[in-house]
């Protein structure tokens, strides 16, 4: 005779009710996860490009902008950025700046210098990350793009 009080089959149930749950916040926190921490890289790649071309500046534009050349400027401040991806990447090589967790960056990245009033060099990193993701969204709201600012003032 049958218990009509048996619980076989009660925990595949369970687990086929609960399962995509626990999966669906494990891959948000891992795609957020990805999402911040790449973020933070082309931050500290800006910042540190940034850094390294104080060295190359003329002391002049310290107190005017006539005596710089901002072209030249920019393109110290563009070097010192791609040096620093360089770093933090992987599979970097001469021609290329490597990758972010799989992607390419010399695909995915966008890095534009401009000069604003007052000998200010402004860098912005631009990440097409529609195009290029690091996991599939999976109904998860994911941001366009990955933009990341900084700025030095001469």
């Amino acid at each position: 005779m049958v218990n009509p009080y048996s619980q076989r089959g009660a925990a595949g149930i369970e687990f086929v009710l609960v399962f995509p749950v626990f999966f669906l916040i494990f891959y948000a926190i891992v795609n957020y996860g990805l999402i911040f921490s790449a973020n933070q890289m082309l931050q500290y790649s800006a910042e540190e490009g940034l850094r390294k071309s104080v060295s190359f500046v003329d002391e002049s534009c310290y107190f005017t902008t006539a005596g710089c050349d901002t072209a030249s400027v920019r393109n110290e401040v563009e070097s010192g950025v791609r040096a620093s991806l360089v770093e933090l990447a992987r599979n970097a090589s001469s021609t290329s700046l490597g990758s972010f967790f799989g992607q390419p960056l010399d695909d995915a990245l966008l890095i534009s210098t401009t000069d604003t009033a007052g000998g200010c060099c402004r860098v912005e990193l631009t990440w097409n990350y529609e195009t290029y993701p690091f996991l599939p969204p999976l109904m998860l709201p994911v941001p366009d793009q990955l933009r990341t600012v900084a700025s030095l003032d001469l």
